[in-house]
């Protein structure tokens, strides 16, 4: 059993590497990957995963898993930014690009303005006030998705680094999040696209010309 927790160690270790490279210092101190007598069924929550005997191997852990060390599988509540950002990271650790999570926020939110014009002029903050939930979280999809796109990775999670140093020691909502972005973007273009989302109101403006999310990250570019 020994040898079979060290494999499993030997295994994940890299993995653990790129991640690190790209959020930073784990926040959780550890993760605990117990075995579990066959029967038991698979747990993972944050700092504690269990794994049955019989699949007591690196390609058997949830792939959320190695995440929890950031506290990326951390629920907030509804219509809040971290959903989004924890939604990008997740795709990018499964080795896929934000682009189709982009896609489907825009799809969800352009289907929500055509049945409420008023979206055409909201903001993070209208919408988090009105109670939109599921608006407030389609914008904030689209946001980290363009970001992403537009920066370009290593960009990207540069500054998501410094979303997560910045805005977990005290609750940050929608409003701290959208005064953060659209202050610390150094990136030009990236910083107008924020902004003008996020706060200026420019949202059906943009979707008179963009009809999908690739056309509307590339006016950014």
């Amino acid at each position: 059993e020994q040898s079979t927790a060290s494999s499993l160690v030997s295994a994940v270790t890299p993995e653990i590497t790129w991640l690190t490279s790209l959020l930073g210092t784990p926040s959780s101190g550890k993760l605990n990957i117990t075995m579990v007598p066959d029967g038991y069924g698979t747990l993972n929550t944050t700092g504690l995963v269990t794994l049955e005997r019989n699949q007591f191997t690196a390609d058997q852990l949830p792939s959320e898993a190695l995440l929890n060390l950031w506290g990326i599988g951390t629920w907030h509540a509804a219509g809040h930014w971290r959903n989004s950002l924890n939604t990008i990271i997740k795709t990018v650790a499964s080795g896929a690009t934000p682009q189709t999570h982009g896609s489907m926020a825009f799809d969800k939110l352009t289907a929500q303005l055509s049945e409420n014009k008023r979206l055409a002029k909201a903001t993070l903050e209208s919408l988090t006030e009105d109670g939109k939930q599921k608006e407030a979280e389609a914008l904030t999809g689209i946001v980290l998705a363009g970001l992403y796109d537009i920066m370009g990775p290593d960009e990207f999670f540069e500054f998501v680094r410094h979303i997560r140093a910045e805005l977990r020691g005290n609750y940050a909502d929608n409003i701290a999040f959208t005064e953060f972005v659209t202050e610390e973007l150094k990136h030009k273009k990236a910083r107008k696209f924020a902004r003008n989302w996020l706060s200026g109101k420019k949202i059906g403006k943009d979707l008179k010309k963009a009809k999908s999310f690739d056309a509307l990250v590339n006016r950014y570019k």
